[in-house]
């Protein structure tokens, strides 16, 4: 599966900026992410379970990226509340990931319409699925 990053993508893994594609980070803050959704505007009954997502993520580690053609874009933006610019810096372009895919297609399919990462309020962390 390739996935295409549009805006650029910022996450953060144990606490480091994660500078490549790596399949698990990207799950982790996608499940992050959907449960946040999930508890504030949906039903908090039927989001993951933190053994779900833990076992969710454990089978991310099985998905490894085999083609990386992503750069780092340094990018800035003004935040009118802090009166400062603030990093929206993140990758861009295109990883295909290889391995058992099946079990994160849905999950895939649904962030690649609310984004995920640093910045998604200003539009960072939209990525197409290629194939």
């Amino acid at each position: 599966m390739t996935l295409l990053f549009v805006t650029p993508l910022r996450l953060i893994d144990q606490d480091h900026l994660v500078q490549q594609a790596r399949f698990r980070p990207l799950i982790r803050r996608l499940l992050e992410r959907y449960q946040a959704l999930e508890q504030h505007y949906g039903n908090a009954e039927i989001a993951f379970s933190k053994e779900e997502r833990d076992t969710i993520a454990r089978l991310a580690d099985g998905v490894r990226c085999v083609s990386d053609n992503t750069c780092w874009q340094e990018l800035r933006s003004y935040s009118n509340r802090q009166k400062r610019t603030t990093l929206t810096s993140g990758l861009m372009g295109e990883a295909t990931f290889e391995g058992d895919l099946e079990p994160f297609l849905e999950l895939l399919a649904l962030d690649e319409l609310i984004h995920v990462g640093k910045n998604v309020v200003k539009g960072n962390g939209w990525y197409q699925i290629q194939s």
